[in-house]
């Protein structure tokens, strides 16, 4: 489910994927295309001018911040909606004030209940696909979706990437610091 293994790069102008782990390309990605560093996501995730989102290693963290501080690219938190869209494939319970708080939140960020079952439903069979291999209980995020469904065809993939990414996009924004993104990083000895 998960992609093979791609490397990623952080250069003093840009990123380098070797491939992008969804289009199996290379890609170079100047970094006056990064939009924004989105604080707390798992894996770590920047927008680019596109509203495509790339994720880089938690390894990469420091790195990244320092390259986005280099170029002004602001830190943000975005509300991580797919974190909340996935819960019930997860490998846990929720309470139903849990749920009832889960769906206060995406209504927040402009899901709306049908909208939710509809996205469920779609991605509810490789996801819980996903989670029988996994067994994973903490947090589902764009990026495991993204794993789930390319599977289904290149084209199909494509538009349900456009689609989830637009999703994404309506999470809310607030300005966050380079130091709030590098609190979700690894201890820089253990970055090897």
């Amino acid at each position: 489910m998960w992609p093979e293994k791609w490397d990623l790069f952080v250069e003093p102008d840009g990123l380098l994927l070797e491939p992008d782990p969804f289009s199996r390309a290379r890609r170079i990605v100047p970094a006056q295309l990064i939009t924004q560093v989105c604080i707390g996501w798992w894996p770590s995730s920047v927008r680019l001018s596109s509203g495509e989102y790339l994720f880089v290693p938690q390894r990469l963290m420091r790195q990244l911040a320092d390259l986005a501080q280099a170029h002004q690219v602001p830190f943000v938190h975005r509300a991580d909606l797919w974190s909340w869209i996935l819960e019930p494939f997860l490998d846990t319970e929720f309470s139903l004030e849990a749920r009832a708080r889960t769906l206060e939140l995406l209504e927040q960020n402009r899901v709306e209940e049908a909208e939710l079952e509809a996205i469920r439903a779609r991605v509810g069979e490789r996801m819980m696909t996903m989670t029988t291999v996994s067994w994973e209980w903490n947090h589902y995020g764009l990026f495991d979706v993204l794993c789930a469904m390319r599977a289904q065809g290149e084209s199909r993939f494509a538009a349900f990437k456009a689609e989830a990414f637009a999703i994404a996009d309506r999470g809310l924004v607030t300005s966050g610091t380079k130091d709030e993104f590098l609190a979700f990083a690894p201890p820089e000895d253990a970055q090897g």
